[in-house]
């Protein structure tokens, strides 16, 4: 996600400032041939409003606007019409170093994706969202398998790497109605709206497509990959606390009978077992 912007103004509020900017600058140019000094203080107060609102887009045309309603005046037009344009490309920089600096604080650095803090807050979100209208959100955690002997055996930047291969396959994997998050190390979360059946369909694509990476690092034999907890509300949880809860109680089970295959609270049995030929049916 990108940081906020002016697109994220609701568009109605944006189209009532434009608005009144503009009939500002009408009420301007009408006034100006009467009443010269009110007429161009209203125009020039909304050139400047305008510029200070919408940045470098406004400014030019408001430059442009000055140049023909002062062109008695050319160096004074020019004047303010250098004002406009500095005052405009210093309030682009500004919202993109502000949405620069938003978007640090909802995503994690190494992987682009969403980070633990926006994940709570996605999750509360959604889970509000169920209770009011009704439905159910899960959620997927998902821990590469033996991750630490491959930090210990390529070093961290194959780590890094991998991090990085996973986060792809969640982008190229989910919906664009689930939400993918690094919940920290090597853990990952998926939050799907919908119920149990929909969540392991997906953990079932992650888990194969995570284990078709293709790593310079694993050799033409080596492959990674991955166990998945599943865990729903409302049916196995109360709250965002305890959804996690049941989440990470099905991965334990997950990574403590075998590894590479996904489990769904409260229940013990494997959903799916990876091998290379299940896994190719799968796919």
């Amino acid at each position: 996600m990108n940081g906020r912007t002016r697109e994220d103004v609701p568009v109605t509020f944006r189209r009532a400032v434009a608005g009144i900017l503009v009939a500002s600058v009408g009420m301007g140019w009408i006034l100006g041939p009467s009443v010269p000094a009110d007429g161009f203080v209203l125009m020039f107060a909304a050139l400047v409003m305008g510029t200070a609102f919408f940045g470098r887009v406004f400014a030019l045309p408001g430059a442009l606007l000055l140049v023909v309603a002062l062109h008695g005046n050319l160096v004074l037009a020019i004047a303010l019409g250098s004002v406009l344009l500095v005052v405009g490309e210093r309030v682009t920089q500004l919202r993109r170093r502000v949405g620069r600096f938003v978007q640090r604080s909802f995503t994690d650095r190494l992987t682009g994706l969403f980070n633990y803090d926006f994940l709570q807050a996605q999750v509360r979100y959604e889970i509000d969202r169920v209770r009011r209208y009704g439905g159910a959100c899960s959620i997927l955690v998902l821990d590469l398998d033996h991750f630490k002997k491959f930090n210990d055996t390529h070093g961290h930047q194959a780590g890094n790497l991998l991090l990085r291969a996973l986060a792809d396959c969640l982008r190229i994997e989910k919906r664009d109605s689930d939400f993918a998050a690094r919940f920290g190390g090597e853990e990952f979360v998926v939050l799907v709206p919908g119920d149990a059946p929909e969540a392991v369909r997906l953990a079932e694509r992650l888990r194969v497509a995570v284990s078709r990476l293709e790593l310079p690092q694993l050799g033409e034999s080596g492959r990674v990959t991955v166990s998945i907890g599943v865990a729903s509300f409302p049916d196995q949880a109360t709250n965002a606390s305890e959804l996690f809860e049941r989440a990470d109680q099905a991965l334990y089970v997950a990574k403590g009978t075998g590894r590479n295959r996904t489990i769904v609270y409260p229940n013990t049995q494997v959903v799916r077992r990876g091998s290379a030929a299940a896994d190719r049916q799968l796919a």
